[in-house]
């Protein structure tokens, strides 16, 4: 957050006046700032802690080093810390996002600002009602048409499920296996028909799709899969690895281990991400899919010693995943789809070995379905999860960040 005295100045307080006047200008411009994932103040010795990254920016904002000083203290202002501050700057809109309230506290810190003083707290909803009803519908439709995208065709789509309540990816992550498996029911007559029909209706965790007389029965499973009661491999790829595993001594979970990679190759989990605490599984997982001749692998990534991404005073060559996922021929980490499914070009297997808990930490924003980007990055530069799957191995207790992220636990 402190300016720097150097010409490598990457603080907060040195990017935001380079971008409020920059060389070509000849006055200020307007710059938003965008502070996101406030975290709570429950705990007050937890780290970060709300109220202490409020006074953080209250000290900084306002030019001034130093710890935070409550009001009543009879320090005054260093001098010219005006000059060196951005506190009374109208041209910048600062917001902040957060998933816990504003304590009043971290509020009492931040208006001392002259920017911050019609500081408003925004409790923000998630979509619900009738709009969650036909984002639903909308949604599932889509990608039943991306999955077709060269046939386009029209879909009659009669969607009875629970939609839930609050955040929607797990919705998304719901209505896109539901996808998976309208199109695999269809994908034979599809192109003898402009329209795809199908009915989806679900009692308790048990989903049923039917589809022009075929029909397919899921039920539920502990990591909040859609598994089919009659178990069956879909891509030939997914055939050969559960072959190669099968020739090993006793692996667990195959059917539901085999749907996971339909998922994947399909394109429906983004990423897809299995987790185990046996080595030894992780091992021979790594080399069933090694033997395949259209994916890349890279093995035994410890996040402990091994970068995950780049931080903004990292030289631009140094080692790192992200760029090493980057360098492997999709284009800045998009995937690109082909009518009747699936992903055309490389897809890219990562084995990452978390000896630590730490290590655990590392490795979260790069394994969840959104995408991983550096400060200062663009969309061109943003890894996107299409086509990976990472395989796991994590020693000792899994944590509830990697337990949530993961599409099977082996």
């Amino acid at each position: 957050m402190e300016l720097r005295p150097n010409n490598n100045d990457m603080s907060v307080m040195n990017i935001i006046q380079q971008r409020r006047m920059t060389m070509t200008q000849t006055k200020p411009g307007l710059v938003v700032i965008d502070l996101e994932e406030m975290p709570s103040n429950d705990d007050i010795e937890a780290d970060p802690n709300q109220e202490r990254i409020a006074q953080l920016i209250s000290q900084r904002f306002s030019g001034r080093r130093g710890d935070y000083q409550s009001y009543g203290s009879s320090t005054p202002a260093p001098r010219n810390s005006d000059k060196r501050g951005i506190a009374k700057d109208a041209s910048l809109i600062t917001l902040f996002t957060s998933n816990y309230v504003l304590h009043e506290n971290s509020k009492e810190a931040l208006k001392r600002l002259k920017m911050f003083e019609t500081l408003e707290a925004v409790h923000m909803v998630a979509v619900a009602g009738s709009d969650r009803v036909q984002f639903a519908n909308s949604y599932l439709r889509q990608c039943i048409r991306d999955y077709f995208s060269e046939l386009n065709p029209n879909c009659s789509i009669t969607l009875d499920i629970e939609i839930g309540e609050g955040d929607t990816r797990p919705l998304v992550r719901y209505l896109r296996m539901i996808a998976f498996y309208i199109c695999s029911l269809v994908s034979r007559s599809v192109r003898h028909a402009s329209t795809i029909e199908a009915t989806v209706q679900q009692k308790g965790s048990c989903c049923i799709i039917c589809s022009r007389g075929d029909v397919i029965e899921l039920n539920g499973s502990i990591s909040n899969l859609l598994l089919p009661v009659k178990p069956r491999i879909r891509d030939t790829r997914v055939q050969n690895i559960i072959s190669h595993l099968n020739g090993t001594e006793s692996f667990p979970f195959v059917d539901h281990l085999s749907v996971i990679l339909d998922f994947w190759f399909a394109g429906t989990l983004t990423p897809a991400v299995i987790v185990s605490n046996d080595r030894e599984k992780i091992h021979t997982l790594m080399n069933a899919l090694n033997s395949l001749k259209d994916l890349y692998c890279i093995r035994d990534v410890n996040p402990d010693i091994y970068k995950m991404m780049k931080s903004l005073y990292d030289p631009n060559d140094i080692p790192n995943l992200r760029d090493e996922i980057l360098k492997l021929g999709r284009h800045h980490g998009h995937s690109h789809h082909r009518g009747g499914g699936g992903i055309i070009g490389p897809s890219v297997v990562v084995e990452l070995i978390c000896h630590t808990s730490n290590a655990q930490l590392c490795i979260r924003e790069i394994i969840e379905d959104s995408p991983s980007m550096t400060a200062f990055s663009s969309t061109k530069s943003a890894l996107y999860k299409d086509g990976l799957l990472f395989v796991v191995y994590v020693e000792g207790m899994i944590t509830p960040e990697i337990q949530s992220r993961a599409s099977i636990v082996l």
